[in-house]
């Protein structure tokens, strides 16, 4: 995901210890980088950024350098698909809050024109299911979740 950075790693890889953990560690990817004048007049540094936790050795660092790519590429794909597991989660939920609507005009409790504005709401949140899964981007899942 682009967001505004103060400083870009030499090699576009920076490890931080995980705090209360000797072995766990969370290497950040930055990717390029792009200077643009701010709103406030001032430059502005950002990067495309995806972070992996990973177990810490000596090594790593070069291990991820020399794979920079490979590495940044499984931790977008990784970050992506945490954040469509949580998108989707939501939007089963919501269906979830209309079941009881469903079942009731199922038995007849409910008529159609009572059931209507239920049946659209859960057929936009199918629709909005079904792109979330296509999703390839954190900037397409954004859009997809806020519209």
């Amino acid at each position: 995901m682009r967001i505004g950075i103060t400083t870009m790693p030499p090699r576009g890889v920076a490890i931080s210890l995980i705090s209360g953990s000797n072995e766990r560690c969370l290497a950040r990817f930055f990717k390029d980088q792009e200077t643009n004048d701010g709103a406030d007049g001032n430059l502005q540094l950002t990067a495309n950024v995806v972070e992996i936790e990973m177990i810490f050795y000596d090594g790593l660092q070069e291990e991820l350098e020399s794979n920079f790519d490979g590495y940044f590429e499984k931790a977008r794909v990784l970050e992506l698909n945490a954040e469509k597991a949580k998108a989707l989660a939501s939007i089963e939920n919501e269906l979830i809050k209309t079941d009881y609507k469903c079942w009731k005009h199922a038995d007849g409790d409910l008529s159609d024109e009572e059931y209507s504005t239920t049946k659209e709401i859960r057929a936009n949140l199918r629709v909005k299911y079904r792109n979330v899964e296509k999703a390839e981007t954190l900037e397409t899942l954004s859009k997809i979740a806020n519209a």
